[in-house]
């Protein structure tokens, strides 16, 4: 019986040797679990910082195409079309907006006018009707409301 006693404390330190191990293996791990759980978590808020910047460019974005379609409209509303001004040869357009802007009444400087050039069908003989008519984007809205 002594004997059967002795081996049940000899398997009872072993035992207890092992539950220390595993005690001290399973501590590791725990020391370990917060480590990665702490890293996840500056992972994700660095994450998470990227997505705000994100979003202010698209903000960026969405302003500067709001201003580029208005300036568009308003170099639309810059744009003057003249009708049946008939064409000569060796015309100089932007004289012919300018001195066509005299007359209405209007004084037009020719750095008012970005550039004029006939659109539409090419030019027929001289004399003819149906001469392409001139088109002129001016520099100032303001510039095109007066010669209107």
């Amino acid at each position: 019986m002594y004997r059967e006693i002795g081996s049940w404390m000899e398997e009872i330190r072993a035992f207890r040797s092992e539950m220390s191990r595993f005690h001290a293996t399973v501590g590791g791990l725990s020391t370990r679990m917060d480590a990665f759980e702490r890293r996840l978590e500056a992972v994700e808020r660095v994450r998470e910082r990227p997505s705000a910047e994100v979003d202010d460019y698209r903000g960026e974005v969405a302003r500067l195409q709001q201003e580029l379609h208005e300036r568009d409209r308003e170099a639309l509303l810059a744009d003057v079309e003249i009708g049946h001004l008939p064409e000569e040869r060796g015309e100089n357009v932007v004289h012919a907006v300018t001195v066509l802007a005299a007359r209405l009444g209007v004084a037009l400087d020719e750095r008012d006018i970005v550039f004029a050039e006939r659109v539409g069908a090419p030019p027929t003989p001289a004399g003819s009707p149906g001469a392409a008519p001139p088109w002129a984007p001016l520099a100032w809205s303001l510039s095109s409301e007066k010669v209107l």
